[in-house]
């Protein structure tokens, strides 16, 4: 397909200057997935004129609604609340996007093209699912997905690449590209805990939690992106909400903090996002029990992964698929 290789560079840009920016300050803002979902959507319409039907077109009724409802909804709602996208607006939006799916089956049918498009929007959905039930954490990654779903919905096809192809369509409605590209993230992602191990064994710090972070001095944690892992328990969560509101200037915290901490500190190795509220809180703590460096895990910039499965997938395919077909013979 001519457009793929084209679609292979706009993406790997893109991707990297998230990856950057993810690595940099841990947040790429919203106008990166905004140019690079118009972008996919474009090149969707350029793709269905060279391969597909004029009613394939509708399917952009569906993805407008669904690709344009994280960039309004998530957050405060601050367009709705401002009366820019009223409910009436967004219902409509709704309406239309299932008369673009009807048109979508009625013309289109079990077409293998057809079917594409339709797992097209499915996946859009499920990443929803993912976000919300936090198996992707981050928004950004959520976007990052759905955007590279509208860029590369087929399986790509240019000279020699991808060096492996399944040739199956029931695999390929399955495991669709953006599926094979959220895959190969994971499967890189899923390799972190053997570098960290790696890396902790050169500074000699053994234990379970090798695995999951590594040892940092407390005068370096504040300004960094990790949570702590071993942390003070309080007797209840009242007390932190009461010294955040005090503050140290007011002559109290220190008292307050005698108060709610129960002089345990425990080792937590998955942190909960909240932990954050209570860092400085939890180091001065720390630094008063006679701790001079504690185990901290770093807030992981996913995008990276998301960026090299992305090439990944683009050159090789589904690289687990090709491996159980050859183990399986």
């Amino acid at each position: 397909m001519i457009l793929d290789p084209i679609r292979l560079i706009i993406g790997a840009v893109f991707l990297l200057y998230a990856s950057v920016l993810d690595i940099r300050t841990r947040r790429v803002q919203n106008i990166v997935w905004v140019i690079l979902g118009a972008i996919g959507i474009l090149f969707l319409h350029l793709h269905i004129l060279l391969e597909g039907s004029w009613y394939h077109h509708f399917v952009i009724l569906p993805l407008i609604p669904l690709y344009s409802f994280p960039f309004l909804e998530l957050e405060k709602k601050p367009d709705l609340q401002n009366g820019i996208i009223t409910p009436i607006m967004w219902y409509l939006m709704i309406a239309v996007g299932f008369l673009g799916i009807i048109i979508l089956i009625f013309f289109g049918g079990s077409g293998f093209f057809n079917l594409t498009l339709l797992a097209t929007c499915v996946f859009i959905v499920l990443i929803y699912l993912m976000y919300f039930t936090g198996l992707i954490f981050g928004g950004a990654d959520a976007k990052g997905m759905m955007a590279l779903t509208l860029l590369v919905p087929f399986y790509p096809h240019f000279s020699k690449f991808p060096l492996f192809e399944t040739d199956i369509e029931a695999i390929e409605l399955v495991f669709t590209f953006p599926v094979v590209i959220l895959t190969m993230s994971v499967v890189i992602f899923a390799f972190l805990p053997l570098a960290m191990a790696g890396y902790n064994l050169t500074r000699g710090d053994f234990g379970l939690p090798m695995f999951l972070g590594y040892k940092r001095k407390l005068t370096e944690i504040p300004g960094t992106f990790v949570w702590l892992m071993e942390r003070p328990q309080y007797k209840n969560s009242y007390g932190i909400k009461l010294m955040t509101m005090v503050g140290e200037t007011s002559g109290m915290e220190d008292w307050l903090r005698e108060q709610m901490f129960t002089g345990e500190i425990t080792m937590e190795y998955f942190p909960k996002k909240s932990s954050v509220n209570t860092m400085d809180t939890d180091l001065r703590i720390l630094e008063k029990q006679g701790r001079d460096s504690v185990w901290v895990t770093p807030k992981i910039p996913f995008m990276v992964a998301i960026f090299v499965g992305y090439i990944v997938a683009f050159l090789f395919g589904n690289l687990l698929f090709a491996l159980m077909d050859r183990i399986m013979g």
